[in-house]
């Protein structure tokens, strides 16, 4: 009986497929982890500009309040001296 050695892959062919593979997902898994890490930074991102705006929409408030009581105040100074 004679024996086809090329009918299976050879240890090297093996080996080769295997790395392949290996590559392969790794390169898998770097792809994803660029895109997870990605949407985190844009979430962040966003918690960020909103926490900023939140921010300035609250010293924005204080400040027309302050402006508001300080005309109130001088209005009431001046018809006191009418």
């Amino acid at each position: 009986m004679k024996i086809n050695r090329f009918s299976q892959p050879s240890i090297g062919q093996r080996h080769f497929e295997q790395m392949n593979a290996w590559r392969a997902k790794q390169r898998e898994f770097a792809e994803n982890s660029i895109a997870t890490n990605n949407a985190i930074t844009d979430a962040f991102l966003t918690i960020n500009v909103g926490k900023s705006q939140g921010m300035a929409d609250i010293a924005t408030r204080i400040a027309v309040s302050r402006v508001e009581a300080e005309t109130q105040k001088r209005i009431a100074e001046l018809q006191k001296l009418t």
